[in-house]
């Protein structure tokens, strides 16, 4: 079996949770068409392959949820391989896209040297671009993009090109492509950047939780991922990722003194199963091969006595939980567990306030 025929069975259990995701999108984009763009972009990119398994899945479940291709052609999405992680990245085509679900049109373009702007903000906001015909190469000088409607007065987001420089300085790929393609690439980046501005005049939809996932990575240098459920979540910690053959192959024994290893691949019915690159904590249950309800049993009741101590103990709890487990424990996660332990943690803060004033 190769490796991606690997990682299509690693997706099968998650699979109703991508379609979830997916929402009112599956009517532009069906789940079938999205995990095709995957395996596209994969097999162009072999260097997903040896990447953290567990931000393939979490790429994949950030374009479910924008309902955006990944394969790269349309200019919607790109998975990028960054510090063995992969970051879901959204073009300026998926912008567009975004902002047409919404009802509002997505313009913008750079400005050069001898172009004819205007523009004006503030309560009648207006913008005029007349390039310059028949001088190629002319210096970008900055960028502009609006978001217009029927309904309501554009949106307009200008930037200069201090502003745009300051980006790609602060990007993590700022001195590679396309950052450092003058002719292509560095034009679209900016006119990228500039689309992500109108994010913050707009009000909160789909279009806001890309722009600051892209925002958040792009500016700040801290990659991450959207979660239906919390919105975007920033990957603070780096955990050493597996590679293809850990996730593939057995791992051989460990001498009984010694730690075994963070990343362990196990076959749990016939097929490969990922777990976390966390440490699991004394007691917390570890899956046994070959038995997957009983499995998911011993992980519901650690999450459901985790909880009566508060968030800190069930997230550390959760962590452990491979994340193939995780697709059916999702739904009681967030509507139970979750909401026990912010009422254990508002007891304890309580306590906490008696015992201050006694």
């Amino acid at each position: 079996m190769n490796e991606l025929a690997v990682i299509q069975k690693q997706f099968e259990p998650l699979l109703p949770r991508l379609e979830a995701a997916l929402g009112p999108a599956t009517q532009h984009l069906p789940l079938p068409r999205l995990m095709q763009t995957i395996w596209v972009s994969i097999e162009q990119n072999p260097k997903l392959l040896d990447a953290n398994r567990q931000s393939l899945f979490n790429a994949a479940l950030t374009f479910a949820f924008l309902g955006l291709e990944v394969d790269g052609a349309t200019g919607q999405g790109y998975l990028i391989p960054f510090k063995n992680r992969v970051q879901p990245v959204i073009g300026y085509k998926g912008y567009n896209t975004l902002g047409a679900r919404s009802g509002l049109t997505i313009n913008g373009d750079v400005i050069r040297e001898g172009d004819r702007f205007e523009f004006a903000l503030g309560s009648n906001p207006f913008c005029t671009h007349v390039p310059k015909l028949g001088e190629p190469g002319r210096k970008v000088i900055g960028a502009w993009a609006t978001a217009s409607s029927n309904t309501r007065p554009p949106i307009i987001a200008v930037m200069g090109i201090d502003e745009l420089l300051e980006v790609k300085r602060r990007a993590p790929n700022g001195n590679q492509p396309p950052w450092s393609d003058p002719a292509v690439g560095f034009p679209a980046m900016c006119q990228k950047t500039v689309k992500r501005r109108l994010a913050r005049g707009m009000p909160l939809n789909v279009f806001q939780y890309a722009a600051r996932l892209e925002e958040q990575f792009d500016e700040q240098g801290v990659g991450g991922w959207i979660d239906p459920s919390r919105g975007v979540v920033a990957e603070r910690e780096e955990t050493p990722p597996p590679t293809s053959t850990m996730l593939t192959q057995e791992p051989e024994p460990q001498p009984a003194e010694e730690t075994a290893p963070d990343n362990v691949s196990r076959e749990t019915n016939g097929a490969a199963q990922t777990e976390q690159a966390f440490r699991e904590p004394a007691g917390a249950p570890a899956p046994l091969a070959g038995d997957v309800s009983g499995n998911l049993g011993r992980f519901r009741i650690a999450c459901s006595s985790a909880c009566e101590e508060g968030t800190a103990k069930l997230q550390s709890v959760w962590k452990t939980i491979p994340f193939e487990y995780r697709a059916s424990l999702q739904a009681t996660y967030d509507k139970q567990w979750w909401t026990r332990a912010l009422l254990a943690d508002r007891r304890a803060s309580e306590r906490e306030e008696k015992d201050t004033l006694i």
